[in-house]
């Protein structure tokens, strides 16, 4: 499950269901909400949802409250880049406050480093690497900020075993409470908010990985197209170019 904006400035959003398995768009619904996603659900029929066993989604809560009532066997699995993407904007939250207030010659290092503190820290190059430990060595807050979010990333990355999993995760989450960092410390009351779903991808490592591929090539249609007309073309015009190979009953909308 995941969603993408027709419409940004209107805060107008689709909501797109993939297959995992098949890789593909089977719906397109015209807004993100719970409502919505249940009468989709519903209009499955019981032996459809019953075959559901695992939903990867970001974390928005009406998404897990409509899978716990529509299919309450299925795992729900909060999907790692959502939660990692979550992590990184707390960093850029910080990184934001300390170039307000830090003095010019700070805020002239700061500049135009929102990408070098997203970016894996292995892919950097050589120059991006020396330009970031001048950012980290004159900004210490930034540092222990950006040392945990990478410290986080290689444990999603690197550890396979679930319990295993548990254990560096809890202690990281100590180390980042003892920071006192407020913006931290809301990232960290999120990933409490979704420690069980969060874990479950420990399990298989489900992510919605290839649904950012599907939603770039959503995007490059909406501008090719500049907007539609009705909602209906869209999702046709989704649905005929990523959609199942085996065409998915039109009356599920």
């Amino acid at each position: 499950i995941d969603e993408i904006a027709i419409k940004k400035r209107h805060k107008q959003y689709a909501l797109v269901l993939s297959d995992l398995q098949e890789r593909c768009v089977i719906a397109i619904l015209p807004e993100r909400s719970q409502a919505c996603l249940e009468q989709w659900l519903e209009q499955l029929g019981p032996e459809r949802r019953q075959a559901i066993r695992v939903v990867s989604m970001d974390m928005w809560q009406p998404y897990r409250q409509a899978i716990q009532v529509k299919l309450p066997h299925a795992q729900i699995v909060a999907d790692r880049f959502h939660v990692m993407k979550q992590l990184t904007e707390r960093l850029n939250q910080m990184r934001r406050t300390i170039q307000r207030r830090a003095d010019e010659l700070t805020q002239q290092r700061l500049k135009g480093c929102r990408w070098l503190l997203v970016k894996n820290r292995d892919e950097l190059t050589p120059s991006e690497e020396s330009q970031l430990q001048t950012i980290l060595v004159n900004c210490p807050e930034l540092r222990t900020l950006y040392l945990l979010k990478e410290e986080f990333r290689t444990i999603c990355d690197k550890v396979k075993d679930r319990p295993q999993a548990e254990r560096f995760l809890r202690a990281w989450i100590y180390k980042a409470e003892r920071t006192g960092d407020r913006f931290l410390l809301k990232f960290v009351q999120t990933l409490r908010n979704w420690w069980t779903e969060f874990l479950h991808y420990f399990d298989d490592r489900i992510t919605n990985g290839f649904v950012e591929g599907i939603n770039r090539a959503i995007r490059l249609i909406i501008n090719r197209a500049y907007g539609y007309r009705t909602f209906e073309i869209f999702r046709l015009q989704i649905l005929a170019l990523h959609g199942p190979p085996v065409p998915f009953p039109t009356n599920l909308r």
